[in-house]
């Protein structure tokens, strides 16, 4: 009696080509691009085709474009590169110098 070993687990989430995150941007995309064609079908139905297919297109490279370039975890983390502060004040770095010195004494 032999046991079959799942080798998936611990694998991030993979469908076609795009990771993680990606997947849920993409539904995303995709349901707002079905809403706007059938929010201005009554509208018009040509605009509003031309509208859900632009949406949908925009959304399909852009997600796919995001996901080559970050990868898996790179637009939360490059999110979080860019809230950090480009310098450190002088102000901070005068209470860790006295700090510094006072300890040695």
């Amino acid at each position: 009696m032999g046991y079959q070993v799942n080798k998936g687990v611990g694998q991030p989430l993979d469908f076609f080509g795009l990771k993680s995150q990606y997947i849920i941007y993409f539904l995303i995309g995709i349901v707002l691009a079905f809403v706007m064609f059938f929010s201005l079908q009554f509208w018009n139905k040509v605009a509003a085709f031309v509208i859900a297919i632009s949406i949908a297109g925009v959304t399909y490279f852009g997600i796919h474009w995001a996901n080559k370039k970050f990868g898996i975890h790179g637009v939360s983390f490059s999110m979080a590169r860019k809230m950090l502060p480009s310098r450190v004040s002088p102000r901070r770095i005068r209470r860790f110098v006295q700090i510094k010195s006072s300890t040695k004494s």
